[in-house]
C-alpha cells in the first residue's frame, strides 16, 4: 500500500505529460493531415499508397516529437522532411524488389503448343 501513494503522484505526472503530448499530436495532425497527404499523393499517384504513407510520416512525427527543436528549423519544414524521407525511403525499398508484369512474361513465351527441337545434325531448327 505504501509503493502505490509512492508512484501514485510520478503516475499522474506520466498520464499528464502522456495528455499534453496526445493534445499536441492531435493539433499537428489536424493542421498538416491534408497537406502532407497532398506532397506525398502527387509524389506516389496512388491513392493507397499516400494514405499509408502519410500514416507512416504522422507515426515518426509522434516517436520523434520529442527530438524537435525549433532552433534548427520551422516545425513545418521538419514535418516535411519527414515526409520526403518515408516517400523516399518508399522508393528505394521498391527498387531493391523489381516486379514486371504477367503480360511481359507472355511475350516472352511461345505460342507454339510444342517446344523446338534442334537437330544438331543438320544444324536447323525445328518446330
Amino acid at each position: 500500500m505504501q509503493e502505490r501513494a509512492l508512484l501514485q503522484p510520478f503516475i499522474l505526472e506520466r498520464m499528464q505529460e502522456n495528455t499534453e503530448t496526445d493534445q499536441q499530436f492531435t493539433t499537428i495532425f489536424e493542421t498538416y493531415y491534408k497537406r502532407i497527404y497532398n506532397y506525398i499523393a502527387y509524389r506516389v499517384s496512388c491513392r493507397y499508397t499516400a494514405e499509408d504513407l502519410t500514416s507512416l510520416v504522422f507515426e515518426k512525427t509522434l516517436s520523434k516529437l520529442d527530438s524537435f527543436s525549433g532552433e534548427k528549423a520551422p516545425f513545418e519544414v521538419w514535418l516535411f522532411a519527414i515526409a520526403r524521407n518515408v516517400v523516399n525511403d518508399y522508393y528505394r525499398s521498391r527498387k531493391r524488389t523489381r516486379l514486371f508484369s504477367l503480360d511481359t512474361v507472355m511475350e516472352l513465351v511461345s505460342g507454339k503448343k510444342a517446344p523446338r527441337i534442334c537437330c544438331w545434325r543438320k544444324n536447323e531448327i525445328r518446330g
